[in-house]
């Protein structure tokens, strides 16, 4: 196998990641933004509620569902946060790495196929 496929090979994975990496922190900014806009308008029912410019029944039914979509936006934005913690650990992979795998392939392959 040549160093130059290997390196193609390389560049392609690297430019996945960043696709991946780009695509999670515009995602977690959408969520987050939209977490703060929900969290501030909650905020202000409860003002409106307590100035009493809004009925109980007004308030208590926008607050339902309002409560609603903010918990579901922060399961969102934790399991995004989380995808994003996993994806940095993997790290980076470098060119000596991918030829030392390719290299004990064939070995580790063996003893897979014949354990």
């Amino acid at each position: 196998m040549s160093r130059q496929y290997i390196g193609e090979v390389l560049e392609k994975i690297q430019a996945k990641r960043l696709e991946e990496k780009a695509y999670l922190e515009t995602s977690i900014y959408s969520v987050r933004t939209n977490l703060q806009k929900k969290q501030a308008y909650l905020e202000k029912l409860d003002k409106d509620y307590l100035e009493g410019i809004i009925s109980a029944v007004t308030y208590e039914e926008l607050v339902g569902k309002i409560r609603i979509q903010v918990s579901s936006l922060k399961k969102s934005l934790y399991n995004l946060e989380k995808q994003q913690e996993e994806y940095d650990y993997r790290g980076e992979m470098n060119k000596q790495e991918v030829i030392d795998s390719l290299r004990n392939f064939n070995t580790v392959y063996a003893k897979a196929t014949y354990e």
